[in-house]
């Protein structure tokens, strides 16, 4: 394990030489080592805060994904943004983070934004995300939504609770997705409204 370590040493050492010609935009090698989970995380979003959190926990012998629900709720509930929408997409980035040891694009890529909408008089939470959510896998992925849940309940949000059209638009898209996609499982039309009558977020 030396060796590894003392050859990437060497090769950060003969990349930051080469950026200090000044032939590059930065005259620093910008990815830093890490070699545990909160490590990684804490230099995936440039915050040491948050990995002495998360070593703090699994060093208490807490699982990653109990670990994950536990950080993002502290981020929420230390409002660790700038504002309310900063600091809910900061808690679930940082959830899919750690379930997913952050070795994957899904936290940084796979949500675009995370932000507090209002609809006839409730705040509610919203996720937008993109297509490298696929990195994190299906479970992980649907784990974000539950932390983003909780984040919404640490930040005092109602729950999200779509109208007809929002309804009739997912039976519609899911629809035409399923003509041009094999879908592991094809819910029924029934099965789709429940679930989205039900989305807290």
């Amino acid at each position: 394990m030396m060796y590894i370590e003392d050859k990437v040493e060497e090769i950060i050492q003969v990349a930051r030489a080469a950026r200090r010609t000044g032939k590059d935009v930065s005259e620093d090698v910008e990815i830093k080592k890490a070699n545990s989970l909160s490590e990684r995380v804490s230099a995936l979003f440039g915050n040491e805060d948050i990995g002495k959190r998360i070593s703090f926990w699994l060093e208490k012998g807490m699982d990653k994904h109990t670990t994950a629900f536990k950080v993002a709720g502290e981020i929420a509930s230390n409002m660790m943004g700038r504002d309310i929408n900063e600091t809910a997409e900061l808690a679930v980035r940082v959830g899919l983070a750690i379930i997913t040891d952050a070795v994957v694009s899904a936290p940084v890529e796979g949500i675009s934004k995370v932000v507090v909408k209002k609809a006839g008089g409730r705040s509610y939470l919203s996720v937008y995300y993109n297509g490298p959510i696929r990195t994190a896998g299906g479970t992980e992925g649907a784990i974000s939504v539950l932390i983003a849940d909780y984040v919404r309940q640490k930040l005092g949000l109602q729950e999200f609770k779509p109208g007809k059209e929002i309804v009739s638009r997912y039976l519609e898209e899911v629809e035409l997705y399923r003509r041009y996609a094999h879908l592991q499982y094809n819910a029924s039309g029934e099965e789709i409204k429940k679930v989205v009558e039900n989305l807290p977020v």
